[in-house]
């Protein structure tokens, strides 16, 4: 692992990801931040534009990864200060043993406002779970919540989720992946979600979420538990930018859909369901998504969520 991490650590910096900043009187701490181009995973964008983090009294510089495992290998390694993935994913280096900590909270999820769907072409006969029985599912990620929430919704609509072959294609390749009959169904997120359904070749099968729970942290920005203890100043004015940004986005969905928008390359039309940004560190939204992980085998056990959160951050 750790050769592993460093090898990832020594390709982000020499990709020129994270080139040093220029030094002056006036620097601010340099903080690396690596996220997912998805709605729940924008937030630092935002904060970035809206000069949240500036405010905090932080230059921070933001790569976009889709990777969980290089994720977790260059934080680990100390080429990324925080990166944003999966709860699930996060629950299941901690179980590992890896020395990952929350420190704040990313895009929840809403059955009020869906964001996440279980999509097939519009002509395809897929209706229920039972017809996914021996079908081929993507998801962007096996570790992610929409492995299991897809599992528990075929298995909960008359389905076999252990007959289906899941494979891993990212959100804005699934219209070109149905389209060659790579795959019969995919899971996926605002925006790419909008944009498929958009352009006319697919549709919503079921939001299969709202099998896991109608509210539950997605996903989470994490740190070493090193970097939290030797770094508190820097952690908690990290937390308290997010915080101001989630309560900005949540009162402002055009303006951050623009923001999006950039980042994206792609449109991001303002009246799409967006997620709800997390204002403070709970638990119990994080509870839901192990308690189901650990049922359908990407845990071992559950465990209590608390456990997964840096000192100081729950409320």
């Amino acid at each position: 692992m750790r050769s592993r991490a460093w090898l990832c650590a020594a390709a982000l910096i020499a990709a020129g990801w994270f080139a040093p900043a220029p030094v002056t009187a006036q620097t601010l701490p340099v903080v690396r931040v690596a996220t997912t181009l998805n709605d729940s995973g924008a937030e630092v964008y935002y904060a970035q534009d809206m000069g949240f983090f500036e405010k905090a009294g932080l230059h921070v510089e933001i790569v976009t990864l889709n990777s969980a495992g290089l994720l977790g290998s260059s934080v680990a390694s100390g080429a990324l200060d925080f990166a944003e993935t999966g709860l699930s994913v996060i629950a299941t280096a901690h179980q590992k043993g890896l020395p990952f900590v929350i420190v704040a909270p990313a895009g929840q999820y809403s059955s009020k406002a869906p964001t996440t769907a279980l999509v097939a072409l519009k002509n395809s006969p897929l209706k229920s779970g039972s017809d996914l029985n021996g079908r081929t599912i993507a998801v962007r990620d096996i570790n992610s919540p929409a492995y299991v929430g897809a599992r528990i919704w075929i298995d909960q609509s008359g389905g076999d989720s252990k007959s289906v072959k899941f494979v891993e294609v990212p959100d804005y390749d699934v219209a070109g992946a149905l389209a060659q009959g790579r795959i019969d169904g995919a899971v996926i997120s605002e925006p790419d979600l909008q944009n498929a359904l958009a352009a006319g070749t697919v549709r919503v099968v079921s939001f299969v979420y709202n099998s896991v729970a109608s509210d539950f942290l997605l996903g989470a920005y994490f740190t070493t538990t090193s970097y939290a203890q030797t770094h508190p100043e820097i952690v908690r004015a990290f937390a308290i930018a997010l915080a101001q940004t989630a309560r900005w986005a949540n009162a402002n969905p055009k303006l951050s859909a623009a923001i999006l928008s950039k980042y994206a390359k792609s449109h991001v039309d303002p009246a799409m369901p967006r997620v709800v940004y997390g204002e403070r560190a709970t638990a119990a939204l994080a509870q839901p998504v192990i308690d189901a992980a650990a049922k359908y085998g990407q845990l071992t056990a559950t465990f209590p969520a608390a456990e997964l959160f840096a000192p100081g951050t729950l409320k």
